[in-house]
């Protein structure tokens, strides 16, 4: 229980930081916190999709890889080899 409360705390705090809320109030009022992670998570999951499209988008267009070297660190880490 404790190794996992020490593993998820840095996904948590990245959640309820991503969905805008502050996080000292929240530390005041723990039942809301469950609404922000929800918020947090979407937002998270929502960019880390979208940089699969982009990525494949971008593949499909150059039809190689390699001048996506360039832009990959903008597209996060997918892997678009071929």
């Amino acid at each position: 229980m404790l190794l996992s409360r020490f593993l998820f705390k840095p996904i948590e705090r990245l959640f309820l930081w991503s969905s805008g809320a502050h996080l000292d109030v929240l530390d005041q009022v723990p039942t809301e916190k469950s609404k922000y992670y929800g918020i947090g998570g979407t937002i998270v999951f929502t960019a880390l999709m979208a940089s699969f499209a982009g990525g494949y988008a971008f593949f499909t267009a150059f039809k190689d890889a390699k001048p996506l070297c360039i832009l990959r660190p903008l597209l996060g880490r997918v892997d678009l080899q071929p």
